[in-house]
């Protein structure tokens, strides 16, 4: 993965994790918890900082 790939793969995750911790926030299911933490747990890979 180049330099390029990689921060646009990190931005499209951290969009991807504040649209589903809004989700969550707005409606406390637990469908909506899980994909929280999937989108969380996809920061941590990449490295990006929440």
């Amino acid at each position: 993965m180049n330099m390029k790939n990689l921060q646009t793969a990190k931005a499209d995750v951290l969009v991807a994790y504040k649209q589903a911790k809004a989700a969550y926030l707005e409606n406390m299911t637990a469908e909506n918890w899980k994909n929280f933490c999937e989108r969380k747990a996809d920061c941590m890979r990449l490295g990006v900082r929440i």
